[in-house]
């Protein structure tokens, strides 16, 4: 991916409202959750939907107290009666910790952040003490790719030794970080606890199928078990395809969302990231297939209604086949004309230099997606991790901002997709094996030793972060990509990442930056 300088901040579709279609199944890890709920959770929980749904309907029905009744249309799918009902339990009890708890949970569940934030932060107004109103906002932060949780959450870890909320966030964030043992640890703990206070153990079993993958192990063992409890769980597989995704591997990421889809056909998240994972790979057809699916269970996710937009608009892009190297470029016909000789001329000069260099050939065409309105193409981002991004690679497919849809002198649209196109080798060669320190470390290189803008170039806020020991070991320089610690960290992650792989090349010699690169693609 290639940075940009400022956050992200595109006017996408923005909704307001609660969707009233349930996203994926919610755990209510409290003791406190009243029986009534519980013995309906537990039809929920395996798989038994008919059931669930007839129990909580019947505690609708008969139900007064507003947050047992906000509880039960929450489970029932329709969030806009559940966030109703919530007002009204909390304006019933003012000073009820637990109904804004849950109320932000709601929130959270629906990705509305700033608001599950507000009820979290009344909760603890209310009780500085209360453990889910913590965890809450840790959540929050960690929803949002933000630093710092996992120190909050190691506290919470101490704190809190019953509740299996904790390690479960921790064995999440130490996955995406890439530490599988750290995280199986995390997901272990969090099995123990949940079978202690014999609540539904499916997160804890998800993600220890999620650390074997991450491992380069069969993760069917806990996949069978998860499925012994609940045969429907969709969200198993949608975690294991989350989880290839962060690790850029995109067509494995489709095999598991199919399976989400298939083990549980009105999962409409699974279907949302299904959709969207298509798009990656170049498969508008199917992408529509599986986002109108999902927009006919749950019309409100801005993610499934921005991408069905884009879709719309590829009717306005011009689509030329070049034969030798293979490549697409896919152009918005109002400029099409004026970019192609430039984006084709140094497509090709890309292709032949890295071809060289790094001695691979790509097996599929490279298709060269360039948006004029950047809203679009920060739809294709959706989903993806860090700041605002000029471009971004998904294996063989490259998209990126046009020279247009920013301000004149804003970057350099050459040398993102100089950027882009070393992606394309260096994450194909290796079979997207690769760290992503070193595939984003790799790029910058390149910019700076073959790219049309040739010539090492290092702010200085980077030079500030080194000398006030800012730099991460490169152990752990993926942190800084994935969930930045202090504002700017992102970019100075992607300018130690280039100098790391600059600093090879001078030391021993570009041939041992390229046999390193190589060492990824082995299967031992």
């Amino acid at each position: 991916m290639k940075p940009r300088h400022l956050a992200l901040s595109c006017a996408v579709l923005l909704v307001h409202c609660l969707a009233p279609a349930a996203r994926a199944l919610d755990f209510d890890y409290d003791p406190a959750r009243p029986a009534v709920l519980r013995s309906c959770d537990a039809y929920r929980e395996r798989g038994r939907q008919a059931q669930a749904r007839t129990c909580f309907q019947s505690l609708l029905a008969t139900a007064r107290e507003p947050l047992l009744r906000a509880e039960a249309s929450w489970a029932l799918g329709d969030l806009q009666a559940a966030n109703t009902l919530f007002r009204t339990a909390v304006s019933a009890d003012a000073g009820s910790v637990r109904a804004r708890v849950r109320w932000g949970q709601l929130y959270l569940a629906a990705h509305q952040y700033a608001e599950a934030a507000r009820l979290f932060t009344e909760a603890l107004e209310l009780d500085p003490k209360s453990a889910f109103a913590r965890l809450g906002l840790v959540r929050v932060g960690a929803e949002r790719f933000e630093g710092g949780a996992l120190a909050d959450l190691t506290a919470l870890l101490a704190e809190y030794p019953q509740q299996p909320d904790v390690p479960l966030l921790l064995a999440r964030l130490r996955l995406e970080q890439g530490d599988a043992p750290q995280a199986a640890q995390f997901a272990s703990q969090a099995l123990e606890r949940a079978g202690r206070s014999d609540q539904a153990p499916l997160e804890a079993l998800s993600l220890l199928a999620a650390t074997e993958l991450v491992a380069g192990r069969d993760p069917q063992r806990w996949i069978t078990r998860a499925l012994d409890f609940n045969p429907r769980y969709g969200d198993l597989h949608l975690q294991l395809g989350h989880f290839e995704i962060m690790r850029r591997r995109y067509r494995e990421a489709a095999v598991w969302l199919q399976r989400a889809v298939e083990v549980e056909p009105d999962n409409w998240q699974a279907l949302e990231e299904l959709g969207v994972n298509q798009l990656r790979l170049g498969d508008a057809t199917g992408a529509r297939r599986a986002l109108e699916r999902a927009y006919a269970g749950d019309p409100f996710s801005a993610t499934t209604v921005n991408t069905l937009r884009v879709l719309d608009s590829l009717p306005q892009y011009e689509v030329t086949r070049l034969e030798s190297p293979p490549v697409v470029l896919q152009l918005h016909r109002k400029e099409a004309v004026a970019l192609r000789p430039y984006v084709e001329a140094l497509a090709r000069q890309s292709i032949a230099t890295f071809s060289a260099r790094y001695g691979y050939q790509p097996v599929d065409p490279i298709t060269i997606e360039i948006y004029p309105n950047h809203d679009d193409f920060a739809v294709r981002t959706a989903g993806l991790p860090g700041i605002g991004l000029l471009g971004v690679t998904f294996g063989h497919v490259v998209a990126m901002d046009s020279p247009s849809g920013r301000r004149s002198g804003e970057f350099h649209w050459g040398s993102t997709l100089w950027h882009e196109m070393a992606h394309v080798f260096t994450l194909s060669a290796t079979r997207h094996r690769l760290p992503r320190w070193l595939s984003e470390g790799l790029s910058v290189f390149e910019e700076w030793r073959t790219g049309p803008t040739p010539g090492v170039s290092v702010e200085p806020h980077v030079l500030d972060a080194f000398a006030t020991g800012k730099f991460l070991p490169v152990a752990r320089l993926d942190e800084g990509f994935i969930r930045p610690a202090y504002e700017g960290q992102v970019q100075v992650s992607y300018a130690q990442a280039g100098l790391v792989c600059l600093y090879i090349e001078q030391r021993w010699g570009f041939p041992k930056l390229a046999a390193l690169l190589r060492e990824f693609a082995r299967d031992n």
